[in-house]
């Protein structure tokens, strides 16, 4: 589950190294297949640091996806942990929570 779709296309679109608004819908294209092939992640809570997404990558190559896919889906995964650890995230979603640190990625 995305639970930040919209403000996740935001970010990857109005970042300073933004990718297109078609990139970034491919992007939400490929957590949601992670979603569907791993039956239910939750990316806001499952993916706190790199080793998680070795971790989903490892399960996504046990259920025989493509290399090429696997790539694209790990991309995302980590376009989205960098998402989950930017300032503009924190301060926007969880203003009492403004301090707020999840492993991994800065």
């Amino acid at each position: 589950m995305i639970k930040f779709e919209t403000e996740f296309t935001n970010y990857l679109v109005n970042r300073r190294n933004a990718v297109t608004l078609d990139t970034a819908r491919s992007y939400i294209s490929y957590l949601k297949r992670v979603d569907k092939q791993l039956f239910g992640i939750d990316f806001h809570t499952d993916i706190k640091c790199l080793d998680d997404i070795k971790n989903l990558v490892f399960g996504l190559r046990a259920t025989g996806m493509p290399d090429r896919s696997i790539s694209n889906c790990d991309v995302a995964m980590r376009a989205y942990l960098k998402f989950l650890n930017t300032v503009i995230y924190t301060e926007k979603l969880f203003p009492e929570e403004s301090s707020i640190h999840i492993e991994g990625h800065r």
